[in-house]
């Protein structure tokens, strides 16, 4: 039987999409969307997604570690 490879975290469609990107203090635990760590008591970018259709608006909200948003930003992912 064939195995399915989960695409990397950074070719999210939302994420690619995503705007408004500002460096925020987390004072809640939140969890870095690229690694997965926890991000309470640190600096992280925040970028939100607004999917529209027929409907309701859905706001997407990304989190991503300050060192690993530079780094995706030079790669061109975001």
């Amino acid at each position: 039987m064939g195995y399915v490879d989960q695409a990397p975290r950074h070719e999210d469609w939302g994420f690619g999409r995503a705007v408004g990107w500002k460096l925020k203090f987390c004072w809640f635990p939140k969890t870095c969307f690229l690694t997965g760590k926890i991000l309470w008591g640190k600096h992280a970018y925040h970028g939100t997604h607004l999917l529209t259709g027929p409907g309701e608006p859905i706001y997407n909200h990304y989190c991503v570690e300050k060192n690993e948003f530079i780094i995706a930003r030079l790669k061109g992912h975001i």
